[in-house]
């Protein structure tokens, strides 16, 4: 399950095997310029074919 973080601090996330990210939190602009991007785009679209549940970013 995905918990929703609302904090505007950075914060680091465990990836395992020793590997740590400083991640800082998405903001809006860069959420909306994700989703026009192509590749982004494509793999959303490749991924609702093959994944009834996922979220589509098409407009």
């Amino acid at each position: 399950m995905i918990k929703l973080n609302l904090s505007n601090e950075a914060r680091w996330v465990d990836l395992g095997h020793g590997v740590r990210l400083k991640v800082k939190p998405l903001t809006t602009a860069v959420m909306m310029a994700a989703r026009e991007h192509p590749e982004v785009v494509a793999a959303a679209v490749a991924g609702s074919a093959s994944n009834p549940r996922c979220v589509s970013t098409r407009r």
